[in-house]
């Protein structure tokens, strides 16, 4: 059965409803980052929020290949994987977040939007920041 993924409530809390539906926590449960910290701050309140639920994050460098039209995953893990993709456009002034979901045994890449019709592509993506247990620091 399809879960269907919370959406957004506001412009700025896609970052919410993702990790929501990945940790399947309620949305009144996650910091609405983007509104609660300082733009120089907000990505170290978001990795101390992800290290309390016990997980390290480890982000995948995209990129498109024009010769494949494809989404290319550098440093790429080889396994099916959930995480948190960053779409970004250069027209728009901040990025957007989705989640991905990557099946290795299908080769395919699913993309879960919080907020419909914003008009990115695959190709938006720069990043794909996915959520590891028991990395010892």
């Amino acid at each position: 059965e399809d879960v269907h993924l919370i959406v957004q409530r506001k412009d700025s809390d896609c970052l919410t409803c993702c990790l929501a539906e990945i940790f399947n926590l309620p949305y009144e449960k996650i910091p609405r980052f983007y509104e609660l910290y300082d733009v120089n701050n907000w990505y170290s309140k978001y990795y101390e929020f992800v290290k309390s639920l016990g997980y390290d994050i480890i982000t995948l460098r995209t990129g498109w290949d024009r010769v494949n039209n494809a989404l290319k995953i550098y440093d790429f893990p080889h396994t099916s994987f959930t995480g948190i993709g960053t779409l970004k456009k250069r027209n728009r002034k901040y990025g957007h977040a989705v989640i991905i979901t990557y099946e290795n045994d299908r080769d395919l890449i699913r993309v879960k939007d919080p907020k419909e019709n914003l008009g990115y592509s695959l190709s938006d993506i720069i990043d794909i920041e996915i959520f590891v247990s028991g990395i010892k620091n």
